[in-house]
């Protein structure tokens, strides 16, 4: 639980600093807005040469950026291995008291939570490695969403990538 914490303190850390380094470049973007490159770096000389903001970015695209990306991978890993005592008790004394007269009401498959599983398969795998031991149904069904929505994706993907090619290959 405690490494949990660690790793999203670490990516809201990263997301602050985009966030700083994002407020920092908005009016200069704004007046940038529209002109060519030249006119373009004109405008962003200031930020260029000043190297307070040159060390915020190195020390973001070198230090946090990995750092971060490595405590998300750690994040979703500790969901992975995650068998702490208490969960081992709570599934034996569940295993013990549910039979087939006492099904669990709570582990009914949802239609919302698949659609939302299907759209965005990320919170699929999220509910399936949370709700997994304790609803296993809704866990289950909640998954195989996520891997549809991850096989459609993939598929309209190659579709649009030969389409998008047998339409440059006609053009030349």
């Amino acid at each position: 639980m405690i490494l949990r914490k660690i790793t999203a303190v670490i990516a809201a850390l990263h997301y602050l600093l985009n966030f700083v380094r994002a407020i920092i470049f908005l009016p200069y973007e704004i007046k940038a807005f529209g002109k060519n490159s030249g006119l373009r770096y004109d405008i962003f000389k200031p930020i260029y040469d000043n190297h307070a903001l040159d060390l915020l970015d190195s020390i973001i695209n070198t230090i946090v950026w990995p750092l971060s990306s490595l405590a998300m991978v750690v994040f979703l890993l500790t969901f992975l291995f995650e068998k702490s005592a208490k969960n081992q008790i709570l599934n034996d004394v569940n295993t013990a008291t549910n039979n087939e007269n006492s099904p669990n009401l709570n582990d009914q498959p949802s239609a919302g939570l698949n659609i939302v599983s299907f759209l965005i398969p990320l919170v699929g795998l999220i509910i399936y490695l949370t709700e997994r031991e304790r609803a296993p149904r809704k866990a289950a069904s909640a998954g195989k969403a996520a891997l549809w929505g991850v096989g459609v994706t993939v598929l309209l993907t190659l579709i649009s990538f030969l389409v998008t090619l047998s339409l440059l290959s006609s053009v030349g």
